[in-house]
């Protein structure tokens, strides 16, 4: 096999959403090539069906496992899910950003001034936050899909 391009993946990734029964309130989508994070002496722990792109061969080496120096690359993907069960958290962080970072004169304030962040940028994360506390708070009924 070979290795798949990023416009594969993503087409492959785009075509299995329309498929999908129900969509998430939002996602998104980011692909790329990464290599493989692991250290050279890491122990063989890949099945020997694999190739050396993360393909499932039907011949098997007949070495046994694989370890990183066989196998350059894997191809995977995440799904996130979120509950409105995070939606205290949220608000508790929305509440106190603009109370110790928004308002005039707090600690907070001075300290992101001090960093570079002017007061438009700042309304921007709040309003940011605000709009998660809404999505997850006011029309969403148990959980949602970020991708």
């Amino acid at each position: 096999g070979t290795r798949a391009s990023i416009t594969e993946v993503k087409e492959a990734f785009c075509l299995d959403y329309q498929n999908c029964k129900s969509l998430p309130l939002f996602s998104n989508i980011s692909i790329a090539l990464c290599p493989l994070p692991l250290p050279l002496p890491f122990p063989r722990l890949f099945q020997n069906t694999l190739g050396q792109h993360g393909e499932i061969t039907m011949n098997p080496t007949a070495s046994g496992a694989l370890g990183s120096l066989d196998v350059f690359s894997i191809p995977m993907a995440a799904r996130l899910r979120s509950s409105n069960a995070i939606l205290p958290f949220i608000e508790k962080r929305l509440l106190d950003f603009r109370r110790y970072g928004m308002a005039r004169g707090s600690l907070g304030s001075q300290l992101l001034q001090s960093w570079g962040f002017q007061r438009d940028e700042l309304e921007d994360m709040a309003e940011s936050q605000a709009n998660m506390v809404q999505l997850l708070g006011g029309g969403s009924e148990g959980s949602s899909d970020s991708d």
